[in-house]
């Protein structure tokens, strides 16, 4: 933020297949620019292990000085210098911004969570690299996961999350255009103080669209600082009506040292479902504003996510739906839980509002107090962004993916220009470029066959593609197998 000094970190990942990484150092630069200059330019990372290792500069971050006068929105160049083993060393352009954050975290009450700009609660990552999660105030995180769910049936289900694998998933994303796909600080809107982001489906395969304005708000005062209120406004942006569009906030806390011993509950009365560690701590999902529930349900982890890392789109759907309920836990073990309900959007604009409170007590009672104050105080905050524009820049998932040897990438550009979209590996390499010239705006398909610029087959493992075109870009990641 303008007149700040912040720390900053970065995450490498070492693409050689057989090669460690040690002695690995980072010098940091600014281009010359009228607002940011480095203050700490030296860092060192962690040993990065081969194929795929990570490591960072954490104990040893750099940091930077924003000078006040500086605009939000502004952006700046960095110049990142990695020395490893005496022998590499590679400089990375990165663009950086001055304030509106991909996540804030509440923590005015006695009770914090992390909220960000594409649905995902708590974490934005997997490694926990940006985010605070969601705990008491002095204590750890109970929180791995957590996202807000929209579906119509199996075939759209639309969330932002991770699993147990480090595999995530992008389907909610950004809105256009900046900065309504940040997160702001509106201050007291609504209650002690606001947070707003605003993104869209368009991460999904099959988008319908739809834009979501997300208001999240905590409460400084006794009584109401042991809860954080969510509430999500849908825009149907489709000439289509969604008849039957069921959302959801679902979450996965691992509460205390061992994440199998939790336990889970409904409470009917309260439109809560909650989960909790026997001499530990409770957390609730409350659903909101008087709207029946769709489902109320505590998830078995052991039997719905571990089987494929993470929880099918059938059975999201299932869930969200009630077709699949579970309303408790008494068996100690590794639980999850949702709450959700259903809305009807009407075509072109038509919107829909649902609410959740994410709960948390040192017991049941204070749990079930803590989430009668929060049905109490909430009511509905008038939209504050009457049109959200939805750019139609869109790069699809590869299918199939994993692929031997061919698979096929859908991408949608808005207006006629150039477009370029290409392959690369893990170090940055570019391997092929698929696609370079003027397209007209629409869908596009196009076909990788596993081969470099000069037709040779390229080794398995993971590679990027990006798409750039009138100043966008967007990437993707793709497994090639044989």
């Amino acid at each position: 933020d303008p007149g700040e000094i912040s720390e900053v970190a970065f995450q490498l990942m070492n693409g050689n297949p057989l090669v460690s990484a040690s002695a690995v150092t980072g010098a940091l630069a600014v281009k010359p620019n009228a607002y940011v200059s480095v203050v700490q330019s030296a860092g060192t990372f962690t040993s990065i292990p081969a194929n795929g290792g990570l490591g960072d500069n954490l104990n040893s971050p750099f940091s930077l000085d924003v000078d006040p006068a500086a605009p939000q929105g502004y952006e700046f160049t960095l110049l990142l210098t990695v020395t490893a083993d005496l022998y590499f060393q590679k400089t990375f352009d990165i663009t950086g911004r001055v304030g509106l954050p991909d996540f804030r975290t509440h923590e005015i009450g006695d009770v914090y969570l992390s909220v960000t700009d594409q649905g995902i609660i708590g974490y934005m990552d997997q490694g926990g690299g940006q985010g605070e999660g969601m705990g008491p105030g002095g204590f750890p995180s109970d929180l791995f996961v957590s996202s807000f769910w929209a579906g119509t049936s199996s075939a759209y289900i639309c969330n932002r999350d991770y699993n147990g694998l480090g595999s995530e998933n992008y389907e909610w994303i950004v809105s256009d255009p900046d900065p309504n796909g940040r997160v702001r600080d509106l201050g007291p809107v609504g209650s002690d103080q606001t947070f707003q982001a605003v993104f869209t489906d368009g991460g999904h395969a099959s988008p319908l669209p739809l834009v979501v304005e997300q208001l999240t708000m905590a409460y400084e005062a006794s009584g109401l600082n042991s809860f954080v209120i969510l509430e999500y406004r849908l825009t149907n942006n489709s000439a289509a009506p969604v008849p039957a569009l069921y959302t959801g906030v679902y979450c996965d806390f691992d509460i205390g040292e061992d994440s199998t011993n939790n336990m889970g509950g409904t409470d009917f009365a309260r439109n809560m479902t909650y989960l909790y560690e026997p001499l530990g701590h409770y957390y609730g999902i409350v659903l909101l504003g008087g709207d029946t529930p769709a489902n109320l349900t505590v998830v078995n982890n052991i039997f719905y996510v571990f089987p494929t890392s993470a929880i099918t789109d059938a059975n999201k759907f299932d869930l969200l739906t009630g077709t699949l309920t579970h309303p408790v836990g008494k068996i100690a073990d590794d639980w999850s839980g949702l709450a959700s309900s259903v809305m009807n959007l009407e075509a072109n604009g038509g919107q829909g509002v649902v609410a959740y409170a994410l709960v948390f007590g040192n017991n049941l009672t204070q749990l079930r107090n803590n989430a009668d104050a929060a049905i109490a105080v909430y009511s509905p905050v008038a939209p504050l962004t009457e049109e959200v524009p939805v750019k139609l820049f869109r790069l699809g998932q590869n299918q199939p993916n994993p692929f031997n040897p061919v698979t096929s990438i859908k991408f949608t550009v808005e207006k006629a220009g150039p477009v370029e979209l290409a392959v690369f590996d893990l170090s940055g390499r570019r391997i092929r470029t698929l696609v370079r010239d003027s397209r007209n705006p629409g869908d596009h398909l196009v076909t990788w066959d596993g081969t470099d610029q000069a037709g040779s087959r390229v080794p398995s493992g993971m590679y990027f593609y990006q798409l750039v075109s009138g100043g966008d870009s967007f990437t993707r990641k793709m497994t090639l197998i044989k």
